[in-house]
């Protein structure tokens, strides 16, 4: 019911307020008097389209508030707490047209599409004119009346909630669906980039191991020539360092009976011959094992060059090849599991049509069986207006499957 219209810098009207009260409201005048000002302000904020013109002329705007109460119409109130726009039994309309022509459109304080107002304007209001629709032209009116007749709004709020329940799982079934197979490249692509770093087997480490590798091979004479000098050097009978070190030791053991201090330095000594002992065993084993094979060489370096060229593919180093390929492992474990997740949602969403089949189908033999009762009380109302052979029928169709409403699936 309309409570309270407000209008402000609208055609020739600077300011008005009307409230209603319940009941029937006359508003009566000569021609020019301004009913239609009042049928055009309320159209405005129902939905109809905008236009400068509207304005109050030396104005810069024009606004149109309309106040209903809804208390006992279920059908506004669920399409309010369908969009989120619900509030406690009152609906409130606001409308400002610009001078530019541009307007904006609030349902309960909030920003509103002229498609909404128009939608809700149908469930609140009908303006009958000279060239205007019946409502009974309506199939939405109709199912409304027939519901109405019926009394099952349990049965409607059912309905209402399995479909929204599967309304929001069909649209992120679809969503999901076509993320997917925008990764089906992914997939393919992952899964043949880590099958070709799996088969060159790379371990921990490898790339900088062989790099320390090829350095050292490639550099093997100059370690044997080095090496082999710095043995003769420790090693000489006469003029090697082991040779002076042992000649320094008796030299020195002669002199420690006489001043015992001594003892101090030999024990250095001591330390520096053992020392230098194994410096030399170790030098030896170095160079017994020093590979001098040319063709370690050659695979050390075609090794190399595969990690390399390989890691330069995937633009990553060669030491980060390995947790490269993990990384991918990783992705492609995700995405399989996403596959998986899209068959989970596909069950859900049959689940969710079943539930919504089910409680549509008692809707539908609930609307028959009233359909058959309204359709013999009007026909005997018709018939007593001196129509005796009128007939009325309510014809009820079902929609295509998954071609569904929240008020059922029925035409």
């Amino acid at each position: 019911m309309l409570c309270d219209l407000y209008i402000r810098d609208f055609v020739i009207a600077r300011k008005l307020h009307l409230e209603f009260t319940s009941g029937l409201s006359v508003l009566t005048g000569e021609t020019g008097a301004g009913k239609s000002i009042l049928v055009g302000a309320l159209g405005l904020v129902l939905g109809d389209r905008a236009d400068s013109q509207t304005v109050r002329t030396g104005t810069d705007k024009s606004e149109i508030s309309a106040i209903f109460d809804i208390s006992a119409n279920t059908t506004a109130q669920a399409w309010l707490a369908a969009h989120d726009l619900d509030s406690d039994g009152e609906c409130v309309i606001r409308r400002v047209v610009l001078a530019s022509g541009r307007s904006r459109a609030f349902i309960n304080g909030k920003p509103a599409t002229l498609q909404q107002l128009k939608q809700l304007g149908h469930q609140l209001v009908d303006i009958h004119g000279q060239h205007e629709h019946q409502a009974m032209m309506r199939g939405a009116v109709q199912r409304q009346w027939l519901d109405a007749f019926a009394a099952h709004p349990q049965l409607l709020a059912e309905v209402a909630q399995h479909f929204d329940s599967w309304d929001v799982l069909r649209r992120k079934f679809a969503d999901f669906k076509q993320t997917l197979s925008e990764r089906s490249a992914r997939i393919d692509l992952l899964r043949f980039q880590t099958e070709e770093i799996s088969k060159l087997a790379i371990v921990e480490g490898e790339a900088a191991s062989l790099s320390a590798e090829q350095y050292r091979l490639s550099h093997v004479a100059t370690l044997a020539e080095s090496g082999e000098a710095a043995l003769l050097d420790l090693m000489a009978d006469d003029t090697g360092t082991l040779a002076s070190l042992a000649r320094a030791r008796r030299a020195l053991g002669h002199i420690t009976s006489i001043d015992p201090e001594l003892s101090e330095y030999d024990e250095l000594l001591d330390g520096a011959d053992i020392q230098i002992t194994e410096a030399v065993s170790g030098l030896q084993r170095y160079l017994k094992a020093l590979d001098m094979d040319p063709a370690r060489r050659d695979f050390v370096e075609q090794r190399l060059d595969s990690i390399s060229g390989l890691a330069k593919k995937h633009r990553v180093e060669p030491d980060d090849l390995l947790r490269h390929w993990q990384t991918m492992q990783d992705e492609l474990m995700t995405l399989d599991r996403a596959e998986q997740t899209l068959e989970e949602m596909e069950q859900a969403l049959e689940d969710a049509a079943s539930a919504y089949r089910a409680s549509a189908t008692k809707l539908t033999r609930a609307r028959r069986a009233a359909a058959k009762k309204m359709s013999g009380a009007i026909t005997s109302l018709v018939r007593e207006l001196g129509m005796p052979e009128s007939e009325f029928g309510i014809e009820i169709t079902p929609l295509a499957d998954r071609v569904w409403r929240r008020e059922g699936a029925d035409q």
